[in-house]
């Protein structure tokens, strides 16, 4: 009990820590100090920082440098939020609207991950399509059954074992923050035992929702076996469900 709540209020001190020089910065820029808010926001982008922390370090740095009337630096923050941050902006009405149309020109990109089976390998495979500019890294991790967890960047490769591979992807962007994942440590995805064929997360809900089907369809027809078998060898005379009522 003594160690978990050690680890708690460690837990709730690094957040503290890290949240410290965004409320610093935010502070910096009422002041109108805009050059000493990006200093401390690039103090905050060391880490560590959660997906939240990210978009709120980012929203100050576009009020920062609208401040200094960066334009150039400007679009690029802009361009940067856009792409994980919300469908407004609080702030001045031309920087929420300079976001509003960076907003329109942003593209979605989305974590490929491709898991599949060669011959006793088991391959998994991540990258951002189209290319995600926060990205700092895409961590792939896997485990055979009853083994420990490898990690590789983009890709990874192992043996396939008869208990199949779990995985799990994540995106990493500036100070540590989570900008996407597939599955996770205590949730991994399952790349299954079929030579050959690629178990993406697509086919394994496929799969699910096959065995769901398959099990309702048995149930109903074992219901309907029991009311025949019922019907036909019930006593003459006897009505199964009463008598029916006159109208």
């Amino acid at each position: 009990m003594r160690k978990r709540t050690l680890v708690v209020l460690v837990a709730m001190m690094a957040n503290v820590a890290h949240a410290q020089p965004l409320d610093d910065a935010a502070f910096a820029i009422d002041e109108a100090e805009f050059e000493r808010a990006l200093e401390l926001l690039a103090r905050a982008e060391e880490g560590p920082l959660d997906l939240t922390g990210l978009q709120r370090l980012l929203a100050l740095r576009a009020l920062a440098l609208f401040g200094l009337r960066d334009d150039d630096a400007l679009a690029r923050a802009l361009a940067d939020y856009a792409t994980i941050g919300p469908e407004a902006l609080e702030g001045p009405p031309r920087l929420a609207q300079l976001y509003a149309e960076a907003r329109l020109r942003a593209t979605a990109p989305r974590l490929d991950v491709d898991a599949r089976v060669e011959g006793d390998v088991a391959v998994v495979e991540a990258r951002w399509d189209p290319p995600h500019p926060l990205s700092r890294e895409v961590r792939v991790h896997a485990r055979s059954e009853g083994a420990e967890w490898e990690s590789g960047t983009g890709s990874l490769r192992l043996p396939r074992g008869e208990g199949g591979v779990e995985y799990f992807v994540e995106a990493i962007g500036p100070g540590g923050a989570v900008l996407s994942r597939e599955g996770s440590r205590g949730s991994p995805r399952v790349l299954g035992r079929l030579d050959g064929v690629r178990e993406t997360p697509n086919r394994q809900a496929a799969r699910r929702r096959l065995r769901l089907g398959l099990g309702i369809g048995i149930a109903v027809a074992v219901v309907a076996a029991v009311v025949t078998v019922v019907v036909l060898t019930r006593p003459r005379g006897l009505e199964l469900f009463g008598p029916v009522p006159e109208r």
